[in-house]
């Protein structure tokens, strides 16, 4: 799920018009920029079959809306692994967990679990 920093209603991430103006700026929560990649859709999804998807997840309760988001985050972090692996056939799975986590949150995070999992 998504916000906008444009200062609007809290639900006004699910309320984004297809023409909705969204501040510029660096994104991923950069002040005047909105957080992470609010607007953004895939390229093969036509204007007729957004407007289906958003209508679906307006009618969604926000308890079916995070544990969506929940969903969604675990399949990536599941493809990403499975693409590490592919990548890596003779990595241990630690290995490639430290993989995932360079790739989402640095290296420098991944070199300190590496070193000391138990402090992180």
């Amino acid at each position: 799920m998504y916000q906008c920093c444009c200062q609007r209603a809290p639900q006004h991430w699910l309320s984004f018009p297809a023409d909705h103006e969204f501040p510029t700026g660096g994104g991923n929560g950069d002040v005047g920029g909105c957080s992470y990649a609010v607007g953004m859709h895939a390229s093969d999804t036509t204007a007729e079959a957004r407007a289906v998807q958003l209508a679906a997840y307006r009618s969604m309760g926000p308890d079916r809306r995070c544990a969506l988001a929940f969903e969604m985050s675990e399949e990536l972090r599941l493809i990403t692994l499975e693409g590490l692996r592919e990548r890596s056939p003779d990595a241990t799975e630690s290995e490639l967990v430290l993989s995932l986590i360079g790739l989402w949150h640095g290296d420098e995070l991944a070199e300190q679990v590496r070193r000391s999992p138990e402090d992180v």
